[in-house]
């Protein structure tokens, strides 16, 4: 009796802390570090849950951007807060699992040190070239492309239109010139200028782009096509590039120690968020489909993803650097 006494207490004194965790939280702003700079895919899903965070939490959310440093920069600034929910970590799954498949060394385990909160959404990237340019489909660029080696040139910004791109090039047989940026505004802006060839952009961005006649859309990368913003732009697999699947997600992530009691809190405030008008704006003008998972289902849903593109770096012959 007494050591089951003694065992209940016990069970009651690590309860506690976290109990009084989620009364408490959270205590002033959160905010949310967006490891991109502004207008990119993060960013733009990070404001769109901040503007009605108050409602659905008590206190308001901020965006904080932290661009650069292949998403190391950002990142860390979360790891390096206190564990206590304040700051959370908005992104794609680039710092996540790219970030580790692509890099032989991080200041950070981007599995062990951050626990994952909510899933948002997926979605697919769009295959533009300038307005100007000689290619009007994906085969009359892969057949250029062939014919002139490292005469192509594609932007990014980012591990994963990174990934994107390489991809792309193993699975067509074109080499191109890769033209890293710091943050995707740059990037578009280069192919804006005529400056690069290829871009991997998410959709919401290059959309106004497209509808001016600016740049052109020869694929997505998806699995399906977008119907609600390009029926009639194919998919990468539509035009040749067979085996070709490309997909993002945004969610988000607390840096590991935050009780789980703060963490359910936060998912279900942003949730609810996301189904505000804001958030369903962004979802349609992505063509984004909400994940709509549990927290662990989305634990699990990022492990398979991690899985599933280590094979895909290891098929490519990609190198981590």
């Amino acid at each position: 009796m007494k050591r089951s006494f003694a065992s209940l207490i016990a069970s009651a004194a690590v309860a506690l802390p976290a109990l009084l965790a989620a009364q408490t939280f959270p205590s002033k702003p959160v905010t949310f570090v967006v490891p991109f700079g502004p207008a990119a895919g993060a960013d733009m899903i990070a404001r769109s849950i901040a503007t009605t965070m108050s409602k659905h939490l008590g206190q308001p959310a901020v965006v904080d951007n932290k661009p650069g440093g292949n998403a190391f920069i950002g990142s860390q600034a979360v790891l390096n807060a206190p564990a206590d929910g304040h700051t959370v970590l908005i992104s794609s799954n680039s710092p996540v699992i790219f970030n580790k498949l692509l890099f032989k060394s991080m200041p950070y385990d981007s599995i062990k040190d951050f626990i994952p909160v909510a899933g948002f959404c997926s979605g697919s990237v769009v295959v533009t070239v300038h307005s100007k340019s000689r290619f009007h489909n994906v085969a009359e660029l892969v057949e250029y492309g062939r014919k002139n080696p490292g005469k192509l040139t594609v932007a990014y910004s980012s591990s994963a239109t990174q990934l994107a791109a390489a991809m792309f090039q193993q699975l067509s047989g074109v080499k191109m010139l890769e033209v890293p940026y710091r943050a995707f505004a740059p990037a578009l802006n280069a192919q804006l200028g005529e400056e690069v060839d290829l871009l991997f952009p998410p959709p919401d961005l290059v959309a106004p782009h497209i509808r001016s006649g600016a740049l052109r859309p020869l694929a997505v990368t998806g699995s399906k096509r977008m119907a609600s913003l390009w029926p009639d732009v194919p998919t990468l697999q539509e035009a040749g590039i067979k085996a070709y699947e490309f997909t993002f997600w945004y969610g988000a992530w607390a840096k590991e120690g935050t009780p789980m009691s703060v963490v359910d809190k936060l998912r279900n405030a942003m949730l609810h968020a996301l189904d505000e008008p804001d958030g369903q704006k962004f979802l349609a003008a992505n063509a984004c489909e909400p994940m709509r998972m549990t927290r662990p289902e989305f634990a699990k849903f990022q492990q398979q993803e991690l899985e599933k593109w280590g094979k895909v770096v290891r098929e490519a012959g990609i190198q981590p650097q």
